[in-house]
């Protein structure tokens, strides 16, 4: 669980990859490596995750998401329950640049399965323009669940496929 950090992607625009394992401070607080905080900037927006898990989105990616948000159907309730879960439990956050600390609020770490409380586990990975926040031990659950998927979704999409 290294982290690379930084490359530029197909727009030339930089993505993150790698992942960590950080620890809650007693305030809450977990750390993003320096390479990652240099490119999720200042200021991100926090949501509930799809899946278990909190997700950090950078300013630009956040805007892009929403656009394509507000876009949906309003007659959809579907797209009205995902607006719901994702906007509805945005919150905005800022990015301690010297420590590269950014508070996880409690309803996020309860929706994550994080535990609150000084010393918890907290496993960080960058997923190219966003990064999230997971328990571990869910993520490894999860990821054993997925796994019999991951070789069709590979092979689907580096051939060009759409889901």
């Amino acid at each position: 669980m290294g982290t690379r950090v930084v490359r530029r992607g197909r727009c030339g625009l930089k993505v993150l990859e790698g992942s960590h394992i950080s620890k809650l401070d007693d305030k809450g607080r977990v750390t993003i490596k320096p390479d990652h905080r240099d490119v999720v900037g200042r200021e991100v927006v926090l949501t509930p995750g799809l899946d278990p898990c909190i997700v950090l989105y950078p300013p630009l990616e956040w805007q892009h998401y929403r656009s394509a948000l507000d876009r949906a159907d309003a007659q959809d309730a579907d797209a009205d329950d995902l607006v719901r879960h994702v906007v509805g439990g945005a919150h905005t956050a800022q990015v301690d640049q010297r420590y590269g600390r950014v508070h996880l609020p409690p309803a996020l770490l309860h929706w994550a399965g994080i535990d609150e409380g000084e010393g918890r586990e907290v496993l960080v990975i960058a997923c190219l323009k966003r990064i999230e926040f997971w328990n571990p031990d869910k993520y490894r659950e999860y990821m054993r669940e997925r796994a019999p998927q991951l070789k069709e979704t590979r092979r689907r999409l580096l051939a060009g496929e759409a889901s």
